[in-house]
C-alpha cells in the first residue's frame, strides 16, 4: 500500500470524516474540472519530501499531505467543521504504510481559509489543509563504511602508547 492509499483508509474508515463528506467523494492526486465532481468533495495530494534524519537503519522525513476541500455556496459553513474532523482523525497519529514504512507523527500546519474560484459557472470554495507527515524507512542499503564495527575499535596492540613514543 503507499502513502496516499493509507491516507484514504483512514478516511474511509473513520465516522465523523465520512460523516463530513462521504469516501466516495474523496480523491487523491490532484483533480482538474472543479464542476465535474459533487460538493463537499476532498482530493488528498502529497509532495514530495525532504530527509530530517538518517541512521544506519532508518531514513526519516518530513513529507506535506494537502486536503483540499471543495464547498459550494450552501456548504460554506462546514469548511471548519470538516478542518476539525481532519484534525482529530489524522493529527498526532501513527500508523504502518507497509513493511519497513510507517508514518510516525502528523503535526497539523494550522487553518485553511476558504477561497472562491474564479469559474463562472461554478460557485464552489476551496479549503487546503495541510499537514506534515513524519515519515520513517527502513533502510535497505547500507554504508560500508559502517558495516564493521571492528573496523573502528583498536585492536590490541595496534596503537603505541605515549610511553613508548617518549
Amino acid at each position: 500500500m503507499g502513502l496516499l492509499k493509507s491516507i484514504a483508509e483512514i478516511w474511509r474508515t473513520n465516522g465523523p470524516l465520512c460523516a463530513s463528506i462521504p469516501f466516495d467523494r474523496v480523491f487523491t492526486g490532484r483533480l482538474g474540472g472543479t464542476e465535474l465532481y459533487r460538493f463537499p468533495y476532498c482530493s488528498i495530494a502529497i509532495g514530495s519530501g525532504w530527509r530530517v534524519y538518517r541512521s544506519d537503519k532508518t531514513d526519516v522525513s518530513h513529507v506535506v499531505a494537502s486536503f483540499s476541500i471543495w464547498l459550494d455556496d450552501a456548504r460554506l459553513h462546514l469548511g471548519e467543521l470538516i478542518q476539525d474532523a481532519i484534525y482529530a482523525a489524522y493529527a498526532n497519529t501513527c500508523w504502518t504504510v507497509r513493511e519497513g514504512y510507517k508514518v510516525m507523527d502528523v503535526l497539523d500546519m494550522g487553518e485553511g481559509q476558504p477561497k472562491q474560484t474564479t469559474l463562472p459557472a461554478v460557485k464552489a470554495w476551496n479549503v487546503i489543509n495541510l499537514k506534515t507527515l513524519v515519515i520513517e524507512r527502513q533502510r535497505t542499503d547500507t554504508d560500508v563504511c559502517c558495516d564493521s564495527a571492528s573496523e573502528f575499535e583498536p585492536s590490541s596492540g595496534s596503537f603505541a602508547s605515549a610511553e613508548s613514543l617518549a
